[in-house]
């Protein structure tokens, strides 16, 4: 993820100072990092959901987990997808690539929120959330004040609105069978 931030402050700054043959490069080095990303969400995912905690962690909860890690990888690869798809419409580009980056604003922040505020998983994940969907809604309105394109923002506002949901679903049984199905990949 270091790597991935790293990418989304310097792409920048390669096409600002002119340097787009750099910013080509690591566009390139992207089509490995983007799935070595996804991969590493996957592992992490399948390590907590395998571990063997003491005391054990019901298997309902484990299943309800999954609604944290798998969404947050499908919604990278669908937004980086939107990206490349669209690298050659810079309006557009830049925006799914902000949608990356809005995705890993609740696992940073949200660690912070347990270990240093004391707050829970669940209030970890809702608060970094809702911030990270503030920060899509401020960026569309903006784009419609602007008289601008604001499918995009509309797009990434759509998807982590969407993960949101299916957090909050994470006891139902529909996620649950969900759930179930993504956990027999860990197996």
């Amino acid at each position: 993820m270091m790597t991935w931030m790293a990418f989304l402050i310097i792409q920048p700054l390669m096409i600002r100072s002119g340097k787009t043959p750099i910013h080509r490069i690591i566009g390139k080095l992207s089509y490995v990092i983007a799935p070595l990303l996804m991969l590493s969400i996957f592992l992490v995912s399948r390590m907590v959901f395998l571990r063997q905690d003491d005391p054990p962690v019901p298997h309902e909860e484990k299943i309800a987990n999954i609604a944290l890690s798998i969404p947050d990888m499908l919604a990278f690869g669908f937004m980086y997808s939107l990206a490349i798809f669209n690298r050659r419409i810079t309006y557009n580009h830049l925006r799914y690539m902000i949608g990356t980056s809005l995705l890993m604003i609740p696992p940073g922040l949200g660690r912070a929120l347990i270990i240093f505020y004391g707050q829970t998983l669940d209030q970890a994940v809702d608060i970094t959330r809702y911030i990270a969907i503030g920060i899509a809604a401020v960026l569309m309105i903006n784009d419609i004040i602007r008289k601008k394109s604001f499918t995009p923002f509309a797009v990434v506002l759509t998807v982590i609105v969407v993960m949101q949901i299916i957090w909050e679903s994470r006891l139902t049984p529909v996620w649950q069978s969900i759930g179930e199905a993504f956990s027999k990949l860990y197996t």
